[in-house]
Parts: structure tokens; sequence; C-alpha cells
């Protein structure tokens, strides 16, 4: 075996093959290398590579395990590197289930979904229900739910069961099986108990990477093919599990020292990326979860003297945070940092636009991930749009049966097919609710007669002030309730109202400062024209903008965390504790890619999780002071009060409710409870003290 440097929780877990295994790791420990070089002690103990078995969830990093071998230690052709689903698929295949020609692509199942949902007339986002049913489907399945008891993400239950039944049978029609499938599928046939026997011969040593990713039906085909022997090794940080919503489980690694009684549990503590700052202030943040293995974070770079940096700060608006993100990128560039070694993060893909924009100004080069799309690219303004073009004059044929229902009026779309913009023509349209109760039509004469009243023929003017667009739309001006229509269906799809009608009020703010409507829809058009020629930034060389979760297992010298406000960082639909843990997670994760330094950014509402950690640093500073208090034996300790400035300690003491702090303050004499004083910010260790 090659020589490399390996502390001892390393060596532990390369040398221990033998029976379940459960290795916690941290960001950075060196969790990869650690497996290649098991895999290598295995075979240097005489084991058949052939029935070793690495399992890991993409297939990127299959890839770059097998490259990592064989860098390191030259080819093994029977090395097994496969993502969960290539094992299973494999299994099936040489059953005789199926071949290649079964598979069901990807795209093929996403325009299968999209066609179903694309003919369901009150759907403004079709191709993002496509994506969130699919990751419904899935979760439901990988974790043997009941559909007709799941409560969707996605949409209302009855179009959930509705399209995943439809979705059912075009699979079984065309004798087609998807990703989900392979597990499901291998799992029954391993319930054969020859079959099993079978496998569990072929494969007698399994590690898994990413544990914490894992699911129920992963779960039960890695237990079946340890059998007996139980020679599974299961490596992960529970920390960093942040996929619950794809029907990833922490629990199952939570639980795997009750599934394998006496399993050898192996601590990996140490961080090789971050300086220490940045690991001293993360395993504060985490530290707040409950449902968590208790484990030590430890610099290794922060032991040897790399301090890193941890900057935060919080703006009056956007504008001034990102300003400053660009000063900070601008200064580390001057410093010689390369772009590429600085990375952007953010809660929701739709956070790229204004940091993107920022830095195309900058003239700053950029990566991004995520799609720059301008907010009149989407259907809100789409929906507001074609009102206007129809009091205009300007609309196609089809832009009033495309607003028929938004907001909704519970009009059926075929009585209107063939009527004309206006008011008798619409309501000769709706008559025939009078035939199935009065009260539906005089509902519906009230509702078509307001659109009217906002938005008729030649109602709105060119030359018109854009104004009294957003006086037509908004329900407290007497409009038609278009903003009422923002929040219930963003309600009814389970999507961030207040993300849309922030929108909306941009839109609005836009708006204000153009004399004309045509002024402002040729911006708008211009807008959005730009954000689709420009697509995404792509500079191989730039600055990374990307969403947290994509960030995982990726780092950079410098990181940007921005948007770290109360409803974002933590998010808004984080309802329940556990929900609110797995926010946490994903902020742990994001802040544990910086190697040198970290900026945590807000412009909002403070986040509660930035106030942890300013309460935990008052803590840690109490603490700090106490040391310093004993060592120095209370003599000539000072502290720093927020309105009386420097105070001598004259004493520090148990009282009856706890302990005391007394100082002068040039002459004034207070007390102070102690350490909640700090905790509360009213003291402070003074400049110098903690030297």
């Amino acid at each position: 075996m090659p020589v490399i440097s390996m502390n001892d929780a390393q060596l532990e877990a390369v040398h221990t093959i033998e029976g379940p295994v459960i290795i916690i790791s941290c960001p950075g420990s060196g969790k990869t290398t650690t497996l290649i070089h098991r895999v290598r002690f295995m075979i240097e103990c005489r084991i058949d590579p052939g029935s070793i078995l690495t399992v890991t969830f993409t297939n990127a990093a299959a890839e770059r395990m097998k490259h990592y071998y064989r860098k390191v230690f030259g080819q093994e052709e029977r090395l097994q590197f496969l993502t969960i689903h290539s094992l299973c698929f494999g299994i099936l295949r040489a059953e005789g289930l199926y071949g290649p020609g079964d598979i069901l692509k990807e795209d093929e199942r996403r325009r299968f979904v999209y066609q179903q949902v694309s003919r369901m007339a009150w759907v403004n986002d079709p191709w993002e229900l496509t994506g969130a049913l699919l990751t419904d489907f899935s979760v439901v399945r990988n974790n043997d739910i009941d559909p007709d008891t799941y409560e969707p993400e996605a949409c209302p239950a009855r179009t959930f069961r509705e399209v995943l039944r439809l979705y059912d049978e075009y699979r079984d029609r065309d004798h087609k099986i998807d990703f989900d499938d392979m597990l499901i599928q291998c799992r029954e046939l391993l319930r054969d108990p020859e079959i099993l026997a079978k496998w569990q011969r072929r494969f007698q040593y399994i590690q898994c990477d990413e544990y914490q990713d894992t699911n129920g039906l992963q779960r039960d085909i890695l237990y079946m093919l340890a059998g007996d022997k139980k020679n599974l090794c299961v490596v992960g940080d529970d920390d960093q599990s942040i996929y619950m919503f794809r029907g990833a489980r922490p629990e199952i690694m939570l639980r795997f020292e009750e599934d394998f009684p006496g399993c050898h549990v192996i601590r990996l503590s140490v961080n090789y990326r971050s300086g220490q700052a940045i690991v001293d202030r993360a395993g504060m943040v985490i530290a707040h979860n409950r449902a968590r293995y208790n484990k030590e974070f430890i610099s290794d770079r922060g032991q040897k003297g790399a301090a890193g940096a941890v900057f935060c700060q919080q703006f009056d608006g956007r504008a001034g945070e990102m300003d400053y993100m660009v000063t900070c990128i601008r200064e580390a560039m001057a410093k010689g940092v390369p772009c590429r070694e600085m990375a952007v993060l953010f809660r929701t893909g739709r956070q790229a636009q204004l940091p993107a924009a920022a830095l195309s100004r900058a003239g700053i080069p950029a990566y991004s991930t995520e799609s720059v799309r301008s907010i009149y690219e989407g259907w809100v303004f789409e929906g507001i749009r074609t009102y206007i073009k129809l009091s205009l004059g300007q609309a196609g044929p089809d832009a009033m049966l495309y607003v028929l229902n938004r907001p909704s009026r519970y009009l059926k779309e075929e009585y209107f097919r063939d009527c004309s913009y206006s008011l008798p023509s619409m309501l000769r349209a709706a008559s025939y609710l009078k035939r199935e109760a009065f009260w539906k039509y005089e509902a519906a004469r009230e509702s078509l007669t307001a659109w009217m009243k906002a938005f008729g023929p030649a109602v709105l003017r060119p030359t018109d002030e854009p104004y009294l667009v957003f006086q037509a739309l908004k329900s407290e001006t007497g409009g038609i309730g278009y903003d009422l229509y923002i929040r219930s269906y963003a309600e009814y799809r389970k999507l961030d109202a207040e993300e849309l009608l922030g929108d909306f009020a941009q839109m609005e703010a836009d708006a204000a400062s153009f004399r004309t409507i045509q002024d402002w829809l040729e911006f708008a058009e211009a807008s959005a024209a730009a954000s689709r020629s420009s697509g995404r930034p792509r500079d191989p060389q730039g600055v990374v903008l990307t969403t947290m979760h994509k960030a995982k297992g990726l780092e950079w010298r410098y990181v940007f965390l921005i948007d770290v406000n109360k409803d974002l960082v933590p998010h808004r639909n984080a309802e329940t504790a556990v929900e609110t843990e797995e926010e946490r997670r994903l902020f742990y994760v994001a802040m544990t890619r910086a190697r040198d330094v970290l900026y945590i950014l807000g412009s909002g509402k403070t986040s509660s999780f930035m106030q942890e950690m300013e309460d935990d640093l008052r803590m840690e500073e109490a603490r700090a002071f106490f040391r310093i208090w004993q060592k120095k034996k209370g003599v000539n300790v000072f502290v720093r009060h927020s309105a009386w400035g420097i105070g001598l300690v004259l004493s520090l003491k148990e009282g009856k409710r706890g302990m005391i702090l007394r100082a002068d303050f040039d002459g004034m004499v207070k007390s102070f409870p102690y350490p909640r004083a700090f905790a509360d910010g009213h003291l402070s260790a003074a400049e110098g003290l903690l030297d």
C-alpha cells in the first residue's frame, strides 16, 4: 500500500473490515480516501476483489472513486464501484428480467408527466409541476408509503394520485421500468432465498457512501445483501443529510447501531478543508440540532495555524448586500484569488438573478448552475400582459381563454371558445350556468362585469399611466383580485406565495418609473428578451453561483452565503422541528464549503440562524472572560458596556439568583447577572482583554 498520512480514526476504519461498521464523518474529513484505502487493505488481506462492492448514490461519485483507486493503486477490473440503481438493474438483468431497452429514460418519463399536466387548464407552471410530481412519486415508492394517505409536496392529493395512476399504467403498458422500479423490483426479487443467497455469495464485503441520504428501500437491499455475515460498512455525516424532500431518511443512519448491536463505531472528526474560525462557527450552528450524533469537529488546518475568517453582515436592502459582495470579491481578486476559487451560495435557484446581474455590471466573470430568469418571463406577468393586451385590442385569439379562470371564475372553457371579447357576448356564453343554479350565473355575471370594467375593450390606452393597471388588478383597490389569485394558486400548488407576490410587487415598482403602459411593456419585454439571450453565465473560470444543495461535496477558498434572511434561511416552509433541523443542516453544509473565508450576508429580517450564532458568540465570550478572570485572579480585568464604556471589574461572586458581576464605570458602580449580561449584549470583553 502506498505511504499516505492518515490519522488514527482513518487507519482504524481502513483496518476494520469484518462485521458491521458505521463511520461517522465530518465535512472535509477524507472519507473517500479512507474508503479507497479500506478496499485496498481488503485485497491485501487476500479477499477476492470481485466480492467487494462499494455503493454510492450518484454516477459522478462512483466514477470519482473508480478513478481515484486506479490513480493510486492501478487497474483492478473486478472491483465494483456502483450506484445503488446500477447495482439493482445489474441484478435484474443478470436474472433475465429486463434489458437496457426496457429502461424508461429520464426525458421520456418527464415528457409523459408533462403531457398529463399540460392538459390541466388551471396549471400555470407545468414544467415545474412535472418535476415536483416526479419527486413526490419517488418519495412514495422508495419509502413504502401508501399513495392514498400521502400528502404530496407538489399539488393537491387528488391531482397527485391521478397522474401517478396514469404514469403506472404507462410503464406497465410499455413494459418499462424507471429508476425507482429498479430498486422496488430488485428488493422483491431478493426475497427469493435462492437468488438472495447467490448474490450474497457474490458480494461478501459491502461499503456504502453518503449513507445519511439513504431511504427505506435502499436500506432494505443493503441489509439483505449483507446477510448473516453482516460485512456492511456505512459511511456518512448525519449533519449533512439535506434531501428529505427527495425521500432521504436521516434517521436510518441514526438507527444503524440499533439494527446492528455491537457494531464498530468510528468517528472521522478531523476536517482537512476549513480554517479554524469556519469550523468553530459551523460547529456552533449544528450543535443546535437534537437528532444527531454527538461528535467532535476539529480543524487540521486550524491546528497548523490557518485561522480562517468569518464575516457576518446585515444590510438594509439587497442593493447594499450586492455592492458589498462585489467589493469583497474585487478585493480578493486583487490579492490573487482566482474567480473560480470563489462561490456565491443561495437557498433557492430563483435567487441567482441578482448576484449574476451584479457581477455582470462589475465585469466579473461568473458561472451559474441556475437559470437566470427575469420576473417578466413567468406566469405572473403573462397573466398581467394578457389582460392589458386584451384591453388594448392587441391580443391573440386564445388570450381570453387563457385568463378566463385567472383568477378562478369557475367557468367552463368550452362555452367561451367562440365568444367575442365583450360583456354581452360573455354573459351569453355564461348562460349555461342558469341551468345548473341561478346563483352560479349571478356570481359569474358579477365577476365578468368586474373584469370588463377593469380590462374591457379600450378601457386602457397605451398612453395611460401604468398605475392604472395595478389598480385594476389588486383587490384592495377594487380590481379583479389578481393578487389574491397569485396567493391562492401558490397555496394550491404549495409554492412560496410571498416569493411570487414579491415578484408582483417588483413589477408594480418597476412600472411606477415609467410614464406610460406602453413604455413599461417595452421594458418588460426587453428584460425578458435580454434574460433569454444571455441565458445563465457559463464562464468556467468565473465566480460560481449555485444553490446550497448543489454546493454539497464542493469547496472554494472564499464563500459568500447571501440572503440569509428570515423566511429564506430557514425557509418559511419549514414548519416543524424536523424540517427546521433539515434547514439548519443545509446551512451547515453551505458554511463548510469555505476553506479560507466565509461571508454570511443578510438584507431582510434577521435569520434565526444568524441570531443563534450571535447568541453563541456572546456566550463564548462570557466563558472566555471567566477564564481570564480566573487566570488574573480578578486583578485588572475590564469589560465594555454598550452605553457606559469601559469598566473595571470589582467582583464576580455567587449571588442569591446566580453569579453577579460588579464593575466600576468611572466612579459609577453597576451590578450585572453573569453570564446573561454578555448573552444579552450589554457587556463584552474590553479591547485586548482576551489576547
